[in-house]
């Protein structure tokens, strides 16, 4: 099987945002006593691309009964292709570079597993 998978506007978990500029928006909506926010937000686009393969073999021993086969593998590549701009505070970053790379980077591209039976 041959798959591709595109998600947009996923969620997820902004940076720790603080700072003056964070302080005179939380102020002016009339918040006080919070130095850092956090937040989760809808906008990340990925792009998941990948194939699957699976194959299973049976043999029969005669007396010592069957013996089954099986083998799976996996290759799949998850790229981040669009990330939202902050635009209450341009110069703060929502979502970072090393946020991005665990969304690329935190599964296995290939895998492979055998099993006998």
């Amino acid at each position: 099987d041959a798959f591709s998978i595109d998600i947009e506007d996923q969620i997820f978990l902004s940076e720790n945002l603080g700072g003056a500029d964070v302080d005179a928006v939380l102020a002016n909506a009339g918040v006080e006593g919070i130095s850092r926010i956090r937040f989760f937000q809808n906008g990340i686009e990925t792009e998941t691309r990948g194939v699957d393969v699976v194959a299973r073999y049976d043999w029969d021993l005669g007396d010592l009964g069957e013996l089954g086969l099986s083998g799976a593998f996996n290759f799949s590549e998850v790229e981040v292709t669009e990330v939202p701009v902050n635009s209450v505070l341009p110069d703060l970053t929502f979502f970072s570079r090393n946020n991005q790379l665990t969304f690329e980077e935190s599964a296995p591209e290939t895998k492979l597993i055998l099993s006998a039976d």
